[in-house]
């Protein structure tokens, strides 16, 4: 529509209000016959209000601030909207026509009400004035009122609204969420009238903190200002701090979080009802966890605030009028839950129709839907055509891939979108890794995958349990490992039916995995980091190509499995490579070689032992299988449960000799409900390393260990 320009034009609000006052300006000190909400003016000034910063949106202008004959405001659902209308009504002296509390939007909504509501010769005397560029109205809440009527009676209102012949002297300000204020826009170009759409920007750190201190208003907030203070800061700092990614870095997506106006109510109520700030301060640096619940807590309270102050009253006052009481009670009980307000959401920025809900009554699902399709264009999550920011989002998406209804629309959008990191905290916080849908875990290990550098990783350790697994299924047990103590660790499980194949999606790095299922690679391009060791029942590759590199110095990747099997599903063959070709990263142990191009990094067990008598080779192999189960623990040293190892792998003469050769060398013991080892034993003992010993290396050392076995 506007000409589109790279420099983002910014506007104070006490500037846009002097731009819309001229010196001949008419203040609105008529009588009104009849005193509503929906048509008043903003007698009193709120103390606690946050003046926002507003930027020019060129793409639906026609016209610069200076010349426009009409002003759009737009925003996101809650971003201060109403408080923003009470100030310009106040400052300004102008009338608020609200349209979320009139009963009709139509062609003569706002000349029929003027005349209704003000004498005769008031009336016209106000029109003139405005006609004469002297006076203005503030028309709120354009959202609300589209929803109130079809697409022809918000045209007609909007054509209302210009029979009163704005002048660029005192412009009209018309209010309303995004979609509404799209439209207008459109609809004013067509009539060659300049109009300028301004956006309501998130606070800034600076004014969200005014903004908190302001709504708080407690005792306590008084007589404990500094440790108020600190808490406050504390909050805006850890939230911030949940931004961490360079993608949202460069979107600023920390600052579009904490400064929505729902967000900052929602901090402002969280201190009102915890007014011990100490305390508050304490719990809240002691455990991150108290973190992730607090951004819950805001986010759950918008989707209330959306259901209870917008929505529901909407659903009373049209919807259910003349209903029974029964219907009302399950109506008002079941419907616009937060489950389902984000299904909303994402199917609407899906661009999916809306399922049917559970209701028998066709009538009241077709009015509900019809305006819910209106609605949902202005829900707080949504920012335009998308979903607003990363907490949002993960939010969404933690709720509907635990929900039976709606998880297949979840997963469709996580294959199209990457997740982010904050998708992993939320989910946790919400519902543990308990039970885990099997196709949840790519998109949690892509989640917390997000955070590994150098210095700090998760590794990822997925292993079966014999013991709970059966003909039909494998239960295994998953645990995230930080590489530094002040990372938190996170366990769950899952079960898999016997004929699934675990997936990790394109990245794959600080792996341990030790299941009899498949594993797959199935997209296009897969990126593989060593360290890490995947011991499955068959590998099966699909990808066109496979790039190799290494996180730590000298460590393999290595694939432990039956067969390895090649399946071509893409326009090219297979392709294995790296930065300088990597030489020993990728090692593929099975039984049988491999084809092209994956048979160069193959081995084989039997071929590496195979000058070894077939028993030191059996004991060979059980002490391989025994090391090989060892894994990082909190304490960054290789620990396993010894129930564990003496369950599986002491379960026969070699393997419970073995077990307590080791033990009486030193090279692993038992403390607590722990086996550990000990890595100086290992080399001094068995003069192997941990990745020597996964490459069936062999040493004198060890040779002599084994045959020193008494079985």
């Amino acid at each position: 529509m506007g000409k589109q320009h790279d420099r983002k034009v910014e506007h104070g609000l006490e500037n846009v209000l002097k731009r819309i006052k001229p010196a001949d300006y008419v203040p609105f000190a008529y009588g009104l016959k009849t005193q509503l909400e929906d048509f008043r003016l903003e007698k009193k000034e709120n103390p606690k209000f946050v003046a926002p910063d507003l930027t020019e949106d060129q793409e639906n202008s026609t016209s610069s601030l200076d010349n426009a004959r009409i002003i759009l405001i737009e925003a996101v659902g809650a971003t201060g909207k109403t408080e923003l209308t009470k100030k310009m009504s106040f400052w300004l002296q102008s009338p608020i026509f609200d349209l979320g509390l009139t009963k009709v939007v139509a062609g003569n909504s706002l000349t029929g009400l003027l005349t209704k509501r003000m004498n005769l010769m008031d009336c016209f005397n106000y029109m003139e004035s405005i006609r004469n560029g002297r006076a203005n109205i503030i028309i709120d809440a354009l959202d609300e009122g589209c929803m109130k009527t079809n697409y022809q009676g918000y045209l007609d209102f909007l054509e209302d609204v210009l029979s009163l012949g704005p002048k660029k002297e005192c412009p009209i300000i018309l209010l309303g969420r995004y979609n509404a204020v799209e439209l207008a826009a459109s609809f004013f170009a067509t009539k060659d009238i300049e109009v300028c759409t301004l956006q309501i920007e998130p606070f800034t750190i600076k004014q969200a903190e005014e903004f908190i201190d302001k709504a708080t208003d407690t005792s306590s907030k008084v007589r404990y200002s500094a440790i108020f203070r600190d808490t406050r800061d504390y909050i805006l700092t850890t939230i911030k701090e949940f931004f961490k990614d360079q993608d949202s870095v460069n979107h600023q997506a920390s600052e579009r979080f904490i400064g929505y106006a729902p967000v900052l109510l929602s901090i402002s109520t969280f201190f009102k009802e915890n007014t011990n700030y100490k305390v508050v301060l304490d719990e809240l640096k002691a455990c991150n966890k108290k973190s992730v619940r607090l951004i819950i807590d805001i986010v759950e309270r918008i989707l209330k605030r959306d259901r209870e102050q917008k929505v529901m009253p909407f659903i009373k006052d049209h919807l259910l009028v003349g209903r029974e009481d029964s219907f009302r009670t399950k109506v008002i009980g079941g419907i616009y839950s937060f489950e389902e307000q984000c299904a909303r959401v994402l199917y609407d920025v899906m661009g999916v129709s809306f399922p049917e809900l559970d209701l028998n009554d066709p009538h009241f699902l077709s009015a509900y839907n019809e305006h819910m399709t209106t609605w949902m264009n202005e829900h707080p999550f949504k920012n335009k055509k998308k979903i607003a920011n990363i907490v949002f989002e993960s939010y969404i998406l933690a709720t509907l891939t635990h929900s039976k209804k709606y998880s297949n629309l979840a997963y469709e959008y996580m294959s199209i979108h990457r997740v982010s990191y904050m998708f992993a905290y939320i989910y946790y916080s919400l519902y543990k890794f308990e039970n885990l849908d099997t196709r949840l875990l790519s998109f949690i290990y892509e989640s917390l995958r997000q955070f590994n550098n150098k210095h700090n990783y998760y590794t990822l350790s997925i292993e079966w349990d014999p013991k709970k697994s059966d003909e039909i299924s494998t239960f295994c047990s998953i645990e995230f490992v930080g590489s530094q103590e002040n990372m938190q660790a996170y366990e769950g499980n899952m079960t898999c039916l016997n004929d699934e194949a675990i997936e990790l999606g394109t990245r794959l790095e600080y792996l341990q995995v030790d299941t009899p299922l498949d594993f797959k690679l199935s997209k296009r391009s897969i990126e593989a980091a060593a360290p890490s060791y995947i011991k499955c029942r068959n590998l099966l590759i699909e990808s066109a190509e496979i790039t190799l590199r290494q996180n730590l110095d000298n460590e393999s990747f290595m694939f432990e499995c039956e067969r390895a099997k090649i399946s071509q599903q893409y326009d090219q063959f297979l392709q294995v490579g790296g930065v300088s070709r990597i030489t020993n990263t990728l090692r593929i142990v099975s039984p049988t070689r491999p084809e092209y191009p994956l048979f160069e990094y193959w081995t084989s067990g039997d071929v590496k032992l195979k000058d070894l008598s077939e028993e030191i080779s059996s004991r060979y192999k059980k002490l391989r299988a025994i090391i090989l189960e060892f894994r990082s623990h909190s304490k960054h040293g290789l620990a396993k449960y010894y129930e564990r190892i003496d369950y599986v792998m002491g379960n026969n003469e070699v393997g419970r000799a073995v077990i307590d050769a080791l033990l009486a060398k030193k090279v692993m013991c038992r403390k607590d409900h722990l086996y550990k080892l000990n890595m100086d034993k290992m080399d001094s003992e068995l003069g192997l390393s941990y990745d020597g010993i996964r490459n069936f290396e062999q040493s004198p050392k060890v040779l002599r260990f084994l045959r020193e076995i008494k079985c």
